[in-house]
């Protein structure tokens, strides 16, 4: 999804957003070296034809999702971090992108036997059925 300050010229339209349309935007992205920093980079190469202008940076979601509400960026992020309202923030589908991500988890073998892990695994996965059916 594209997280656009509420007050973007974009942010109105209730559509899909071409990412060639956030070229001359700032943006915010994790640092260097994770994965979302590396995502923002590649979607908006591969579906917008443009290296973004990353002028923020933080590792934190809702340290993101405040820049983004306060009007000082716009980025990338999974459905997931956009579930609970974010004060300020419009999101958006990519247009022309079907963009999915992995979530999985790897334990030790015989680990899934325990109750705690059986537990996380079992939340993840009702959280992803919850996602899709949106």
């Amino acid at each position: 999804m594209v997280a656009l300050p509420e007050g973007h010229r974009l942010a109105g339209a209730n559509r899909a957003v071409a990412l060639a349309e956030l070229a001359a935007d700032p943006w915010v992205a994790a640092h260097p070296g994770g994965g979302q920093e590396a995502y923002v980079r590649s979607v908006c190469a591969e579906h917008g034809g443009f290296e973004p202008d990353v002028r923020h940076r933080a590792d934190d979601g809702h340290v993101i999702l405040g820049l983004v509400g306060g009007g000082h960026a716009v980025t990338l992020l999974p459905r997931l971090a956009l579930m609970a309202p974010a004060p300020g923030v419009a999101a958006r589908r990519v247009a022309g992108a079907d963009l999915r991500r992995t979530i999985f988890t790897a334990v030790r073998e015989d680990a899934e036997r325990r109750p705690a892990l059986r537990a996380l695994a079992d939340a993840l996965a009702a959280a992803a059925r919850r996602a899709r059916a949106r």
